[in-house]
């Protein structure tokens, strides 16, 4: 018996909701008391055909997912070596510094191999479009593999330690 009033109770306020709910869909589409927009003024329409939008990109923030390891990245492959050298111009003969531009090679990290039986673990490494398989250690045109992760190198070329990651 409870059951039986409680479905009593519960179908029409059911039905009054999904009701309404119908209702005000039925009454958004066909409303015919909203005015339809009309536009008489084209003024708001002249936007300037030519107008550049200016923005620049601040790059400059750590990697999150790389925090372990430094990853340092310039565009275009180069990286700057400082080079100590003593200047004979003028009167003081301080220790000066240069700016050397050291051009890499093209330097693409492919991946990781693992060998099950010796646990030996060897990268490949494509260096100027040439596909190396290199272990720590190696030395390939003058890159020379420093440390292997799974997911980047680090390499040195000419004294500048750079991080390739796949």
């Amino acid at each position: 018996m409870k059951n039986k009033k409680l479905v009593y109770i519960l179908l029409p306020v059911a039905i009054l909701i999904w009701g309404g709910i119908i209702f005000k869909i039925i009454s958004y589409y066909f409303d015919k008391n909203t005015p339809d927009i009309v536009m008489t003024d084209n003024t708001m329409m002249n936007f300037p055909k030519n107008a550049i939008d200016t923005f620049s990109l601040l790059l400059n923030y750590p990697d999150p997912f790389l925090k372990s390891m430094a990853v340092f990245s310039n565009p275009g492959n180069v990286s700057y070596q400082r080079n100590n050298s003593k200047s004979t111009v003028g009167l003081n003969n301080r220790n000066t510094k240069e700016i050397v531009k050291v051009n890499w090679p093209a330097i693409v990290y492919g991946g990781i191999i693992k060998n099950k039986e010796s646990k030996k673990t060897c990268s490949i490494v494509k260096i100027n479009g040439v596909e190396h398989i290199m272990s720590v250690g190696d030395v390939y045109n003058d890159v020379h593999l420093l440390k292997l992760y799974k997911d980047s190198v680090v390499v040195s070329f000419k004294n500048n330690k750079k991080t390739f990651v796949k």
